[in-house]
């Protein structure tokens, strides 16, 4: 099974998460996150292992 993606972004004061991406989506989010902001992804199956 392929894992899901969770695409984290942070800046000016604020933050919010995308859940449940494909890889090529969050990517996406990642590369068009604007220059004031960063952002990074983390796959979703890895929080699946950690509740186990």
């Amino acid at each position: 099974m392929r894992c899901r993606w969770k695409v984290i972004v942070r800046g000016g004061g604020q933050g919010w998460e995308h859940l449940n991406l494909a890889e090529d989506q969050a990517e996406m989010i990642v590369e068009s996150c604007p220059p004031d902001y960063f952002a990074y992804m983390l796959p979703m199956c890895m929080f699946d292992e950690w509740g186990k």
